[in-house]
């Protein structure tokens, strides 16, 4: 908040490449996984904030490699961002990243709720993991074939309730 208690955002300058420009050929499990995780560490802190952001896509992750091969996800842009508790949000249109909107967004809902997101990373995941939004995880390991179902479930009450629960279970895709 300003002196005048305005809310306002300050934005970084990212030199890192986003993710919708890596994807298209799947990530070795322990890379999507550490992605998976800080852009729910992330998620967690908007939620906590009360801030949902709603139609989240590649196109707003951005990977920074940092000293030792390790990468730091960081998020950007607020487009359709509301807060959970405003009742005055606009419905989201689905242009430019329809696959990654949650299906009651779709339909038209205000999707105030920290499930559409999850919703997000769960379809950013199955495309890391297998090359395409839709991609057929009937390979991938049995614990990220769950994350992935319970995260895309179409009925939000079927998914994890947070990111936290999300976090927790992409965790243990991690190799230690």
């Amino acid at each position: 908040l300003d002196a005048r208690g305005r809310p306002y955002v300050v934005f970084e300058a990212l030199r890192g490449k986003t993710l919708s420009t890596l994807v298209g050929r799947p990530f070795e499990t322990g890379r999507a996984a550490r992605i998976v995780v800080q852009i729910l560490e992330a998620l967690r802190e908007l939620h906590d904030a009360g801030v949902v952001l709603r139609c989240l896509s590649p196109a707003d992750v951005v990977i920074e490699p940092v000293s030792g091969g390790a990468e730091l996800v960081k998020l950007r842009g607020v487009r359709g961002a509301a807060l959970a508790i405003d009742g005055g949000a606009e419905p989201l249109g689905v242009a430019g990243s329809g696959a990654y909107v949650a299906p009651e967004l779709r339909r038209g809902e205000l999707g105030l709720d920290p499930r559409v997101d999850v919703f997000s990373v769960g379809v950013m995941l199955r495309e890391m993991l297998t090359g395409s939004t839709r991609g057929d995880v009937g390979a991938l390991p049995e614990l990220a074939v769950r994350a992935i179902a319970r995260a895309c479930a179409e009925d939000p009450d079927e998914r994890f309730a947070s990111a936290d629960g999300f976090l927790q279970a992409a965790a243990l895709l991690l190799p230690t």
